[in-house]
């Protein structure tokens, strides 16, 4: 996988608009970017990565969202509405230990990969990111980390 770029963003972290209840402002809907349905990328037995993604233009590249310590970036910040606004392709993910891939595995009866007895290190986030970006066939990806701790 070619990386053309890596964005520690802090500008992630101004501005950020949240409720109590749902983590965005429920009147921003028209403000937002348009995202997909939640998808979750099957890595091995109990291991999903979660994703959502906006298709964009060709000759931009593709920004992918990598999350921080114990969040992924929401998909109500104003400034993802600004980027799709700009033809940039778009995908928001979670690592297989974070709680969006935890709920997306295949059956409720399987056991998360944490629960049989196994850890996961630096190489294997990486290699979820690279699955990740050759099973969505992404030609230009640049990755963009809410914190130090993920890039």
């Amino acid at each position: 996988m070619k990386i053309y770029g890596l964005l520690f963003s802090l500008f992630l972290l101004v501005q950020p608009v949240f409720s109590k209840a749902s983590g965005c402002d429920d009147n921003l809907t028209s403000t937002q970017a348009q995202f997909g349905e939640s998808q979750y990328l099957r890595i091995s037995a109990g291991r999903n990565v979660f994703y959502k993604e906006i298709k964009g233009q060709k000759n931009k590249p593709t920004l992918i969202f990598l999350p921080g310590v114990n969040r992924a970036v929401p998909e109500c910040y104003s400034m993802l509405k600004l980027l799709e606004d700009q033809g940039y392709s778009l995908v928001l993910m979670a690592t297989s230990s974070h709680w969006q891939s935890l709920i997306g595995r295949q059956k409720e009866s399987e056991k998360s990969y944490f629960d049989q007895n196994s850890s996961l290190n630096t190489l294997d986030f990486t290699s979820e990111i690279d699955t990740l970006v050759s099973f969505l066939k992404i030609e230009n990806p640049v990755l963009v980390s809410l914190s130090y701790s993920s890039g």
